[in-house]
């Protein structure tokens, strides 16, 4: 498999970037998108601008249904498994592993929540990674003691592996 396989199979295997737990929601610059790819992403104004929701609309299993439409902010991103792989090559098979276990750890937080309240979490996923350590028993509260540690491996990971740490607010 070519190098552009490689990526193509990585992202495809993954999609963390569109589900919700890197970013809690995309901006995107005015008149970007086509109308009615305006219409699937649930694009909406806020002060200062436009964005739409993650997990993303557009996302099926782990593909986007508007890539070729995609906003900048979207065809810009690039996780470092990504990056690592394209600069260095080396074993798909372990970044693909990688990707696989966040996707996993994703799953397994959304089962149950919908199992436990309804789907119901106390913050986008995106956001409940990034807490810190005083904010986790209010999350162990609501969400149980597996859950929990579910999602603090998920933030270790996207911090990690796809090197993704919110910017100061």
């Amino acid at each position: 498999m070519s190098r552009a396989e490689d990526l193509r199979a990585l992202c495809q295997a993954c999609g963390a970037c569109c589900s919700g737990a890197v970013f809690g929601f995309v901006e995107i610059g005015p008149g970007e998108l086509a109308e009615p790819t305006r219409r699937r992403l649930r694009v909406f104004r806020e002060a200062g601008g436009e964005r739409f929701k993650q997990p993303c609309s557009a996302l099926e299993g782990n593909a986007c249904a508007v890539y070729a439409d995609r906003p900048a902010n979207c065809r810009d991103y690039v996780c470092d498994v990504y990056v690592e792989h394209e600069q260095s090559g080396g074993d798909l098979q372990e970044r693909l592993r990688i990707v696989r276990r966040i996707r996993e750890l994703i799953d397994k937080i959304r089962a149950r929540a919908d199992e436990r309240a309804g789907g119901w979490l106390p913050a986008p996923i995106a956001e409940i990674v990034q807490w810190d350590a005083s904010r986790m028993d209010e999350l162990r509260e609501s969400v149980g003691e597996e859950t929990l540690l579910d999602i603090a491996e998920l933030g270790m990971r996207v911090r990690r592996d796809l090197g993704h740490v919110r910017k100061p607010s």
